[in-house]
């Protein structure tokens, strides 16, 4: 497993990191990268300086003769024998799964309430476009195409408000 995950940080080696950096706009992004660069910079050293190597083997006879204390190296090396490393095993936790189904539930709802906004503001725009107004626009123009003003402005004049609006 290290030795597939070296090969493919060994693909990186060929990424033409200038070119990225000039492809995005913002500074942010530019710095985005910068780290990321760095990062693949120091696990591709990180892979030349370890990767087949294994670590030289303890000097546990050495230590017995340099140590006084009783037992305390043996007890080291038994320690150090009984280490196990945990193997690493992917599995699909279902509760990561429920939540990932969730997510795309929620996502595909999203999506769908935005198209359906999307379509209302589209509406919405074509029919502020048709009612736009200009220097041949007259009143009743104005009364047609919004028919709440024409409401408004003859209640105003029914009840006398000639002044309502004015501040």
């Amino acid at each position: 497993m290290l030795g597939r995950s070296i090969r493919s940080v060994r693909s990186f080696s060929s990424v033409d990191w200038s070119a990225i950096s000039s492809n995005v706009t913002s500074d942010s992004a530019r710095a985005a990268v910068s780290r990321f660069r760095a990062v693949v910079s120091e696990v591709e050293q990180m892979a030349d300086t370890y990767a087949g190597k294994k670590p030289e083997a303890i000097d546990f006879a050495g230590y017995k003769k340099k140590i006084s204390a009783a037992g305390l190296v043996e007890a080291f090396e038994k320690e150090y024998a009984a280490l196990a490393y945990p193997e690493f095993k992917a599995s699909n936790d279902p509760e990561l799964q429920a939540a990932q189904a969730k997510a795309v539930k929620d996502a595909e709802v999203a999506v769908n309430e935005s198209k359906a906004r999307i379509t209302e503001l589209k509406a919405t725009v074509t029919m502020l476009m048709a009612k736009r107004t200009g220097r041949e626009t007259t009143v009743d123009d104005v009364y047609e195409a919004y028919p709440a003003i024409k409401k408004e402005i003859d209640a105003e004049i029914e009840n006398h408000e000639w002044h309502k609006d004015i501040n």
